[in-house]
């Protein structure tokens, strides 16, 4: 799963949906950045991550996001201007690693790049 928390200090909590077709698979990420744009908070600072897992080794890991899901953040953290903190977890927050976005996707691509103002909501 997956939590957003906004500069207000909202939490948008989200899970995955899993779909057989795996490209229709929506990541927690993605659904937590989904719920608080919905509900109007576009100011992120952090997105925590974690997953279970029936095999008790991979409870072990850490929850990176995937290459998507860091896409969506990088370009939210456009939108809240702020470089986000991504927490990462395992199942039992025993192994936490913090890192900004920007840390996680260097020389990233996005809505600025291309000159687009996403503040004042023209994404």
């Amino acid at each position: 799963g997956a939590a957003v928390l906004t500069r207000s200090g909202s939490v948008f909590a989200a899970s995955n949906v899993e779909n057989a077709a795996y490209g229709s698979t929506i990541c927690a990420e993605q659904m937590a950045i989904g719920k608080a744009n919905a509900s109007g908070a576009r100011d992120i600072v952090a997105i925590a991550i974690s997953t279970r897992s029936d095999d008790q080794e991979k409870n072990e890991i850490t929850s990176d996001p995937c290459g998507t899901c860091r896409q969506a953040i990088y370009e939210m953290a456009q939108v809240s201007e702020c470089n986000i903190e991504v927490i990462m977890s395992d199942k039992n927050k025993r192994n936490v690693i913090v890192k900004s976005i920007e840390q996680l996707l260097p020389y990233a691509f996005g809505p600025s790049q291309l000159h687009i103002d996403v503040v004042k909501g023209n994404l």
